[in-house]
């Protein structure tokens, strides 16, 4: 199927904040059904201030920030035509009012935007965004899990559970690192994918992990897995999301440290199986 094998990345080295991943997921919810149509979308301001709970500055500077964000989106449309890549920024054009007394006979104050071509075409060449969900966008607390999740509630629907290994620069990109943070394997897994898998099997309606495969001697290529949540999972997404930021940070770093000692232990004992090869 066409869409499966469209993706959507951001160009350049600039990354999404937090609060504008969280904004760029929700807009594209809020469009609904007619989020692939060359139409102008409208949202209260107050859905997006209650939602966000920002001053208004805030709130414009995260506008601000994806209104600087360009896209590309690889098409590979089928067999008997040439894939290609369309670029161009996420909206067209977004119009802002300006908040005050509220009028008789007048709606609240609203943002209105179009969505961009380049945009259109990423959504509508994927099921992607029917898989997000609003409620774990909000609750993520890391842009590595926004952008990590992202990336994979589009594969979570289909039938295989992995693709090919993707080396250590595109799982960066995956992941939306910053140029120049976390350049070396070790930091990558316990700063960015360690945490994103932690908070994406807490509260995703998927779960996911990864094998990272050796080139040499040095981790050269990781390849990530994901499958769908059975119903007792399910039941426990729905606990944690009960629960308080701080009890999940809790539970979360329980995890984290389970997953921590086996790491160790199993690259101590990767170690000495090389000091033994090595030695005799």
């Amino acid at each position: 199927m066409a869409g499966e094998v469209a993706e959507l990345r951001f160009m350049g080295d600039q990354t999404l904040s937090l609060h504008a991943a969280k904004l760029f997921l929700l807009l594209l919810r809020e469009a609904g059904i007619e989020v692939t149509e060359d139409v102008q979308h409208r949202v209260p301001l107050s859905v997006l201030n209650d939602t966000f709970h920002l001053t208004r500055s805030s709130f414009r500077a995260a506008f601000e920030e994806l209104e600087a964000q360009r896209i590309a989106v690889r098409v590979t449309p089928n067999e008997r035509k040439r894939p290609y890549q369309k670029r161009g920024p996420i909206f067209a054009d977004i119009e802002e009012e300006d908040d005050g007394p509220e009028l008789e006979g007048y709606r609240p104050a609203e943002v209105r935007f179009r969505f961009s071509p380049a945009l259109r075409v990423a959504v509508a060449q994927s099921g992607h965004w029917a898989e997000i969900s609003r409620r774990a966008v909000l609750a993520f607390e890391s842009r590595y899990t926004l952008s990590l999740y992202s990336y994979l509630a589009l594969r979570a629907g289909r039938r295989n559970t992995s693709e090919d290994p993707l080396t250590i620069d595109e799982l960066r990109a995956v992941l939306n690192v910053p140029y120049g943070k976390l350049t070396n394997w070790s930091d990558l897994r316990r700063f960015a994918l360690d945490r994103a898998q932690a908070e994406i099997n807490q509260l995703a309606g998927f779960v996911c992990g990864y094998e990272a495969i050796k080139v040499g001697r040095r981790v050269g290529k990781v390849r990530l897995f994901w499958g769908r949540k059975d119903e007792e999972r399910l039941r426990e997404a729905e606990k944690a999301f009960q629960m308080t930021r701080v009890e999940r940070t809790a539970q979360r770093r329980g995890v984290e440290t389970i997953v921590d000692d086996k790491v160790q232990i199993a690259e101590g004992l990767a170690a000495i199986n090389q000091q033994r090869e090595e030695g005799g």
